[in-house]
């Protein structure tokens, strides 16, 4: 199945505004073949009420899955660090078998520190 990767130019139907900062997100949960999985990745954008990223692992819509997102800029390395809890809400098939991930979130909580250990890019 091919995306269309068109901008869409209609009416913004979000009710929060989006901000497309590739903050560093650690995924874990259950993917679509019932396998445990935790994964590191960048969000593509982020809202008051969910993100979006591209993960190399297919999941489930209405899923549950956990985030821990570090709020880090390049002019703030140190900042915030959240972990939410979140649902599955849409799929987007990617080249090279990547998944772009649309989740909601159910709920979060900041929380003191977390130690991301891969390379992310």
């Amino acid at each position: 199945m091919e995306s269309d990767t068109r901008a869409y130019s209609g009416l913004e139907r979000r009710r929060k505004p989006r901000i497309a900062i590739p903050f560093r997100a650690r995924v874990h949960g259950v993917d679509a073949y019932g396998e445990q999985f935790e994964d590191e990745t960048v969000t593509d954008n982020l809202s008051a009420n969910g993100l979006f990223f591209k993960l190399q692992r297919r999941l489930n819509e209405k899923q549950k899955i956990n985030l821990i997102i570090r709020l880090a800029t390049p002019d703030k390395p140190t900042a915030p660090v959240v972990e939410v809890q979140g649902e599955v809400l849409r799929l987007e098939p990617q080249p090279n078998g990547v998944y772009g991930v649309a989740v909601g979130f159910k709920s979060f909580q900041f929380i003191d520190s977390f130690n991301f250990t891969k390379s992310v890019t």
